[in-house]
């Protein structure tokens, strides 16, 4: 059975293009207190630099890596850099790791098997214990790759937000294609090595199949109109999937979120919205719903031959025919259509 997942990322003002913002200045949400990783960015962003490099592709930035490299690159066409800075409880004993990151890859870290109880038997961490968490975290992930599906949301510092409501994001949804190898930072003395796990980085880059397949609401382009940015805000029914940085999902939750997403597609779609082909869009979410039905009810793979037979548009119509009237009676009308040719 596929392993969904949800993915936190920090807030980028042009979509999460793989490139600087356009406006670095205007940014006020990737160094907010509830960004992504934690206050990483707000320590370590050289906004003089950003200005400088204001709109450039992560692949011509002339050597600067951007600290929000762990979110900028979700929906990303390019390799771009990315790197990670030893922690200053290292106390020197590491050096700083650059990588490259592919096409629409983030890193991800899964808070929750960081910070369980289980991984504090003596009343601290035990980091070779979080690391086989985080292991066991990650391998039903890339044993499911190109089956399952991961969804990205922003955390509490969003322009969708407000400081008495805070509220996560859904930004996009693709489906998983490669889930990146452990790294280590640099010259790792023996002392972290044996304190930290070998001084192993916790988040993994973790593909999409981004732009072929997957939906990027695309909040960027309302921006300067807070109105229609409110009505195209989605918001997770279930606030709990977005916890803890990443979390699994069932494809129960996974459909419930898709469900979400194919709303807000259909709203772009109705307000004339010419950022996508929202058809297109819209196809690849009926098809993905169909594909997760599979695993549910007496007929799973009713959904499926519509997909299969070219009829998404049906798909909705069945999905309530079964919630009206029952599995026997939407298997029988699907196959006399079929059958009518």
């Amino acid at each position: 059975m596929p392993t969904h997942i949800t993915a936190r990322l920090a807030w980028h003002n042009d979509g999460w293009n793989g490139a600087i913002c356009k406006s670095p200045e205007r940014n006020t949400y990737c160094v907010g207190c509830k960004s992504y990783p934690g206050d990483l960015i707000a320590r370590e962003r050289d906004l003089r630099i950003e200005q400088r490099l204001a709109g450039r592709s992560g692949a011509e930035l002339d050597g600067y890596v951007p600290p929000c490299s762990y979110s900028y690159n979700a929906f990303g066409e390019q390799e771009v850099p990315s790197a990670s800075n030893p922690p200053d409880f290292f106390y020197g004993g590491a050096s700083r790791q650059e990588w490259t990151l592919p096409p629409a890859t983030v890193s991800v870290w899964p808070y929750e098997a960081m910070y369980s109880e289980e991984v504090k038997p003596e009343g601290y961490f035990d980091n070779d214990r979080r690391r086989d968490l985080t292991l066991k975290f990650f391998r039903p992930v890339e044993k499911a790759c190109g089956r399952n599906l991961i969804f990205y949301y922003a955390n509490y510092s969003n322009p969708l937000s407000e400081e008495e409501a805070p509220r996560y994001v859904l930004v996009g949804v693709s489906r998983i294609v490669k889930v990146g190898k452990e790294r280590y930072y640099e010259e790792v003395s023996d002392e972290v090595a044996r304190r930290y796990a070998g001084g192993l980085i916790w988040a993994r880059d973790i593909s999409g199949a981004f732009p072929d397949e997957g939906v990027r609401l695309p909040y960027h382009r309302y921006l300067e109109e807070p109105d229609r940015l409110a009505e195209m805000a989605l918001f997770p029914e279930n606030p709990l999937l977005c916890k803890y940085g990443s979390k699994h999902l069932t494809d129960d939750e996974a459909i419930g979120l898709l469900e979400q997403f194919l709303a807000r597609v259909r709203f772009l779609r109705e307000i004339g919205d010419e950022s996508e082909d929202w058809d297109v869009r819209e196809a690849w979410l009926l098809a993905s719903i169909s594909e997760l039905w599979r695993s549910r009810g007496l007929y799973p793979g009713l959904l499926k031959v519509l997909s299969v037979a070219g009829v998404t548009p049906l798909i909705d119509r069945v999905k309530s025919l079964v919630a009206r009237e029952g599995q026997e009676k939407a298997h029988s009308v699907v196959f006399q259509f079929l059958e009518s040719g």
